[in-house]
C-alpha cells in the first residue's frame, strides 16, 4: 500500500487530493490479492501491515496451544494380577 501512494503521488496532477490517491491504491490492492488465500494467510497479512502503523494494538507473540503430556513414572498397579 505505501509502495503504491509513493508511485501515486509521483504521477498524480497537483489538484489530485490525498483521499483520491488512497481510495485509488485501495481498489488496486483489492483487485490484485489473490482469491485462493486462506484465514491464515490473510491473517498474516493484516498483521504484517498493521505492524508499520505505530499507534496499533497487536499481540506481542502469537499464541500456541500443545496439547501434549508426559508422564515418566507408569502407574503399573493395574497390571500387577495378571501373571
Amino acid at each position: 500500500m505505501d509502495e503504491c501512494l509513493l508511485d501515486a503521488i509521483d504521477a498524480a496532477s497537483p489538484s489530485t487530493t490525498v483521499g483520491e490517491l488512497r481510495d485509488s491504491c485501495i481498489e488496486k490492492t483489492k483487485r490484485s490479492r489473490r482469491t485462493d488465500v486462506g484465514p491464515v494467510e490473510e491473517r498474516m497479512a493484516a498483521e504484517a501491515e498493521i505492524e508499520k502503523t505505530p499507534w496499533a494494538i497487536t499481540p506481542h507473540r502469537p499464541n500456541y496451544l500443545l496439547p501434549v503430556a508426559y508422564n515418566d513414572r507408569l502407574n503399573s498397579a493395574p497390571f500387577g494380577g495378571f501373571s
